[in-house]
């Protein structure tokens, strides 16, 4: 993944609530599985296999926070298990063909997050990171973000 991917994924989590938290992992996700295809038509058979562990990894994260305790977890763990076994026959046989019933499921289940998340009006995780101001400057086109790091109150309290 490039830097400043890996940069835009670091400022959304250091922002997000849990919620938010669960649509990055699934947005970081996507990035690698994008990557895999890209290596896969490529016939970049280890860099293939790379991305696909992270997808994997991805995918165990979301497995392990779901919460039990709701009936609708116990629905979601099976998708999320034919997708990881899905995901590690295409490794081992280095093929992309059952791939798109995996990615149908994953980003309808990342749509129901989404709307899920819109009411989520929880406080972010990090309290103590910089705040990120994005607005456009007198540049054409670019937007720029500001980090607030004056604050003193950022970072771990002893």
């Amino acid at each position: 993944m490039k830097k400043e991917k890996v940069s835009e994924f670091t400022r959304k989590i250091s922002q997000c609530n849990k919620s938010g938290l669960t649509l990055i992992t699934y947005e970081i996700l996507f990035a690698y599985l994008e990557e895999a295809e890209e290596a896969h038509r490529e016939q970049e058979h280890e860099l293939f296999r790379q991305n696909i562990r992270k997808v994997l990894a991805c995918l165990n994260r979301l497995m392990e926070t779901l919460n039990f305790d709701y009936e609708i977890s116990r629905e979601i763990y099976p998708l999320y298990r034919f997708c990881r076994d899905e995901f590690g026959m295409a490794m081992a046989k280095n093929d992309m063909q059952n791939l798109e019933v995996v990615k149908r499921i994953l980003k309808n289940l990342h749509e129901a997050f989404l709307e899920v998340s819109k009411e989520d009006h929880s406080r972010p995780l990090m309290q103590n990171s910089e705040k990120v101001i994005a607005g456009m400057t007198y540049q054409k086109n670019d937007l720029t973000e500001i980090y607030d790091t004056d604050s003193e109150n950022r970072g771990f309290f002893a």
